[in-house]
């Protein structure tokens, strides 16, 4: 019983600091910038295609600001957790990173878009009869990105030249 009471006192004292607001630098809240749904044609898919996209803060002392791009596949899944996390550490008191555009980009038929091969036999060797039987289509997916995306991103928002692609399992099978 007393080594229950210990116990109980020391998880008393840790949720205390835990539970505590740490002391800010700053006297105000750090609020995050909203972000955006484009919904654009593709020609070359020939489709309707939403991006989401999120644009960080314009400083006022400098309206002429670039910043890069982070482009993110998988975007119904990873991009406001992505945007989150951007915002996170490009914020004045953590400064890990620049501030950064983060564009989502949603799927509308993942297996075709992502992958660069078409396969004919599922994981055990025997003839597809599932999902991937549309697969190996990225070659055309990643002009999209080149040549109907990209433009249309780096038109509408103040861009840096610099881009980054991340995408992960299908995502991050590219040619």
């Amino acid at each position: 019983m007393k080594l229950l009471l210990y116990s109980f006192r020391w998880l008393s004292i840790l949720l205390m600091f835990v539970a505590s607001p740490a002391k800010s630098q700053s006297t105000q809240p750090y609020s995050y910038p909203a972000s955006e749904v484009v919904i654009m044609h593709s020609h070359l898919l020939n489709e309707e295609r939403k991006v989401y996209v999120h644009c960080p803060k314009l400083d006022s002392t400098n309206r002429n600001q670039r910043f890069p791009v982070l482009y993110v596949l998988d975007g119904d899944n990873h991009f406001e957790l992505l945007a989150q996390y951007v915002d996170y550490l490009s914020r004045p008191d953590v400064m890990a990173m620049p501030r950064t555009i983060v564009i989502g980009i949603p799927n509308t038929k993942r297996t075709r878009d992502l992958t660069p091969s078409h396969s004919v036999l599922n994981y055990e060797g025997k003839p597809d009869t599932s999902a991937y039987q549309g697969s190996g289509g990225n070659e055309k997916f990643l002009q999209f990105m080149a040549t109907e995306l990209m433009p249309l991103i780096e038109k509408t928002y103040p861009t840096a030249a610099y881009k980054i692609l991340a995408g992960h399992s299908f995502g991050a099978l590219h040619r």
